[in-house]
């Protein structure tokens, strides 16, 4: 029963081949209409296989964009209560 354990597949799943998600979304953009969506979104996605260039977050930076969206959040819902009531 340990054999069968140990040789389960892993849960960690490989990436994507380079492509494959471009393909995907062309695909979807031509069946929706939404083909400059679809390219700019896949441009997007397929960007990190070309550049090496990434954004090191600390914790810190991590906490204020958390505190940020929050308080966009909740500005958002007071302007909607008071659309509500007036």
């Amino acid at each position: 029963m340990e054999n069968v354990r140990n040789s389960s597949v892993s849960s960690k799943l490989s990436p994507a081949p380079p492509g494959l998600i471009l393909a995907s979304l062309l695909v979807w953009g031509w069946q929706t209409q939404y083909m400059l969506y679809a390219i700019i979104i896949g441009l997007l996605l397929e960007l990190p296989l070309f550049i090496k260039w990434r954004i090191d977050f600390t914790d810190k930076d991590i906490n204020q964009l958390a505190d940020l969206s929050g308080v966009i959040f909740f500005y958002y819902y007071y302007l909607c209560l008071c659309e509500l009531f007036i």
